[in-house]
């Protein structure tokens, strides 16, 4: 699941040729969240709508809001809005197609960052940046993170010593 989205699209397509339908191929797709996390389920649900799996619905209505993140050179500011018009938002695609699942992944986020478990806060974000740093995750994910790790107290060079720790791999 951590391929390209063009060659989940193939594989969608050949799929739907053999008559398997949109939900069908859905369902298999959220198999694998569990297992290959949201990053990669999100790249196969956009790369399942872009296939054309899903025939009855408009893609307009899930034209994704401007992230959060605001670039800060005009050549960022060209290729953040380049990725906005480009990219869906996937959450209101499984919300308009799965709302259970939906709901459950929604729940996640609460469940492995705010309950109190062993892990501290900080210590949690550090551990997501290099997480989404090796993932490949989108740039505004790991803003996102980065931005979390320095309000909960982390430093840039806390920040930079974490990261480092992929170097040799």
């Amino acid at each position: 699941m951590r391929s390209p989205r063009y060659i989940i699209q193939a594989h969608i397509r050949k799929a739907l040729s053999f008559g398997i339908t949109g939900r069908q191929v859905l369902e298999a797709l959220e198999l694998m969240f569990p297992d290959a996390g949201r990053i990669a389920f999100e790249n196969a649900l956009l790369a399942w709508l872009d296939a054309g799996a899903d025939a009855q619905s408009d893609r307009s209505q899930y034209e994704v809001s401007p992230h959060t993140s605001k670039p800060t050179s005009g050549h960022d500011q060209k290729r953040a809005s380049a990725e906005e018009k480009s990219t869906m938002d996937y959450q209101k695609i499984l919300a308009a197609h799965d709302p259970a699942i939906m709901e459950i992944i929604e729940r996640v986020p609460h469940e492995v960052y705010h309950r109190d478990r062993n892990l501290d806060a900080k210590t949690k974000e550090l551990i997501t940046i290099v997480a989404m740093t090796t993932l490949k995750a989108p740039e505004y994910v790991l803003q996102n993170h980065v931005r979390k790790a320095l309000e909960l107290g982390a430093t840039k060079e806390e920040i930079l010593e974490a990261l480092e720790l992929i170097i040799r791999w």
